[in-house]
């Protein structure tokens, strides 16, 4: 779930504008150490892509808002770099004030920039720590304007001896779904590209990116020693000043599936530390004071540090920043965890360590799992959970050898391979879903996809929807006529198919097997007619031609034009159908919407 914030940086947004474009331009133009092949190599293929979009930009956009000669000068020092970085055999990464600038290729195949700072004396002989920054709401934030820290934050991680990574977060992406992705992935081509010591890696952010630091690091605690969240929200119904239980059940498990409060279980076996300013104007302190509240209760390992004169600003931020840093590097390195808690509302989302979720009995519904190994048993407890698998390291086990699995009191019939992973299936399960094949809607945009249209007026829905996910995401999305999709199409890319049966001959095909179609008179809901006009609908569903894959609908009136550009699809489930009028929340007010069941029936 995304929520914009105003941090106090855009108070000041109007003069840093100019700074921010310079710096966002010019950490790569110096020439590399070293050198690579950007046509061989996929890191510098990106980085040379991520340049020449920038070109791209400066050239159509820049020249409304900064100072001609100054843009023209910028163009020509990143075409040198362009240049540079298509010739150079080896590593291409910049150098510029000990900053390397690098990029990857997402899965919508745009390129996305990270920048790493390296502590002096940086060498691959050593394992290092490792910390990754999530940067807070900028207004102004684009690819020619990335947010980059203060040479404090910097400073305040390399001369402690870290390695600082700080990924662009696909804008204001409030770093879930694609933005959550995108702090993975640069973590992992991290480690990948430097010398890492994989049990001291930690996560922080300030502001958005305090919230985005409770967030991934909730979803998943296993890839974090600890996790530092700054002025963070915690609690959507605090943020939206409203009550849960007024919500629909379904749009409360869109809230639920990111909210701090609701997924603090999770941190069980994770330390946090917890900043806050009493005088904070922007997110206020009561979100860190609830969260630090329901982790005593809960006797979860977290630190609340409350600065009585501290508010949003960059100084108590950049204070904050700092103590966390030096707070990752007192922790000693730990074992992989015998217990483990996991809650989770969202199949995606649903791991912590060892263990992972894999199907639910009830969809939209909060699920939980404890495991704990003792000796060679796992005993584990669920809550509405049809489907898990388990996969501790033999080390965990005393004998490392035959294992007995025990759940909700009941003793599997059969022991396990230690050495192999665990799976238990409740019977009568409904499982065609899967953790990389479930809703809601927005689980289509996280994975390779293609936008499908019919007659012009897909095609301009399709074009509609692909700006939309630019302006919100800085990606790209591929657009082609149903009449030009192959097998391979089918089989390598989540379809979202816009128009009706009438209209788009692809989705004319299945049609008759959807659970919910938009037609003439209204709406089909699986035998039943219901009579309506301008309504519209968005919906997920299993794909009829991959087992691995997903296709999208999108059908009849637009969805969400009130919305801000970075939530467009925050508030849909697996299935809406909808009118013109708009909730409170400026989404399309749902005449029917939810989940799917485990098989995707209703």
């Amino acid at each position: 779930m995304q929520i914009n914030h105003r941090d106090t940086e855009t108070k000041r947004q109007s003069g840093r504008r100019h700074r921010l474009f310079l710096v966002g331009i010019s950490l790569c133009l110096c020439a590399s150490a070293v050198k690579s092949d950007a046509q061989t190599d996929p890191q510098n293929a990106a980085l040379l892509a991520f340049k020449r979009e920038q070109i791209g930009l400066m050239q159509g956009e820049a020249t409304r808002y900064y100072d001609s000669r100054e843009v023209n000068r910028a163009i020509a020092q990143t075409q040198k770099r362009a240049a540079q970085i298509e010739k150079t055999v080896g590593d291409a990464a910049s150098t510029t004030y000990s900053v390397h600038e690098r990029a990857y290729f997402a899965p919508d195949g745009s390129p996305q920039p990270f920048w790493v700072a390296l502590p002096a004396g940086y060498n691959a002989a050593k394992k290092w720590p490792l910390a990754v920054y999530l940067h807070g709401y900028s207004e102004n934030i684009s690819k020619i304007a990335p947010w980059f820290p203060p040479a404090e934050i910097i400073d305040a991680a390399t001369k402690r001896g870290l390695l600082l990574a700080i990924p662009y977060g696909r804008r204001n992406s409030d770093f879930v779904q694609w933005g959550e992705d995108d702090v993975l992935q640069v973590k992992n081509e991290v480690m990948r590209l430097y010398s890492i010591d994989e049990k001291r890696v930690f996560l922080a952010g300030a502001s958005m990116g305090g919230y985005g630091a409770w967030a991934v690091g909730l979803h998943d605690v296993s890839p974090w020693r600890a996790v530092a969240p700054i002025c963070g929200r915690t609690d959507f119904y605090l943020w939206f000043k409203t009550a849960r239980e007024n919500l629909p059940v379904w749009k409360r498990a869109l809230y639920d599936a990111d909210d701090p409060r609701f997924l603090l279980s999770n941190a069980r076996s994770t330390p946090f530390f917890v900043q806050h300013g009493a005088l904070d104007g922007t997110v206020s302190v009561e979100h860190s004071r609830r969260i630090a509240s329901d982790a005593k209760r809960l006797g979860l390992p977290l630190q609340y540090l409350e600065q009585a004169d501290g508010d949003h600003g960059s100084e108590f931020q950049t204070g904050a920043v700092s103590r966390a840093f030096s707070w990752f590097l007192t922790l000693p390195p730990v074992d992989i965890p015998q217990k483990i808690e996991l809650v989770a509302v969202d199949l995606r989302e649903a791991k912590n360590n060892w263990a992972r979720i894999e199907a639910f009995e009830t969809y939209g519904q909060k699920a939980t799992l404890k495991a704990e190994i003792q000796g060679d048993v796992i005993a584990v407890t669920t809550e509405n959970v049809a489907s898990f698998a388990l996969e501790p390291p033999p080390t965990l086990f005393a004998t490392k050898n035959q294992v007995k699995l025990v759940v909700n009191g009941a003793e599997a019939a059969a022991l396990f391979d230690a050495a192999l992973p665990i799976r238990w299936q409740k019977e009568g399960a409904k499982s065609e879903k899967s953790p990389a094949r479930c809703g809601p809607f927005k689980n289509l945009l996280r994975d390779p996809f293609l936008l499908v249209y019919g007659d012009e007026k897909d095609r301009q829905a399709a074009q509609k929807f692909a700006l939309e996910w630019k302006v919100s995401a800085d990606g790209n999305a591929k657009l082609k006529s149903a009449t030009e999709i192959s097998d391979v199409d089918k089989t390598s890319f989540n379809l979202i198919l816009f128009g009706t049966r009438d209209s788009n001959p692809l989705l004319g095909e299945i049609a008759a097997q959807l659970p919910l179609e938009l037609t003439k008179n209204g709406v089909r809901s699986g035998e039943e007619n219901v009579e309506g006009k301008n309504l519209g609908l968005r919906m997920i569903w299993k794909s009829p031609w991959d087992k691995a894959r997903l296709i999208g609908i999108c059908s009849g009136i637009w969805w969400g034009d009130n919305l801000p550009v970075n939530h467009k699809w925050d508030l849909i489930p697996d299935y809406i159908v909808y009118n013109q009028k708009t909730e409170r929340d400026a989404s399309n007010v749902a005449l029917e919407a939810g989940f799917f069941d485990g098989n995707w029936g209703k």
